[in-house]
């Protein structure tokens, strides 16, 4: 059961992040940016790790726990001080 839960946190980390690449890239595509193509190339690999391949977002899944763990843990030291 716990492999089966982690693979859905990594999924629903791929999902969040293709969310924003989508909107990231319509934005670039109204605004004409050059580099819309590579968005685009960027968010359908999130998608595809999400919906068949969880372990292409794995590495990125895991440095994204990191980053939140240590803002967090920044964040209750800077309200313990206060």
């Amino acid at each position: 059961m716990g492999q089966n839960s982690e693979k859905k946190k990594i999924k629903q980390t791929g999902y969040l992040i293709s969310a924003v690449g989508i909107i990231i890239s319509n934005i670039g595509l109204v605004k004409n940016w050059p580099y819309t193509p590579l968005i685009v190339l960027i968010t359908m690999y999130f998608l595809a790790g999400s919906l068949w391949f969880p372990v292409l977002i794995k590495p990125f899944y895991i440095l994204f726990h990191k980053l939140y763990e240590i803002l967090l843990k920044e964040k209750n030291i800077g309200s313990n001080d206060s």
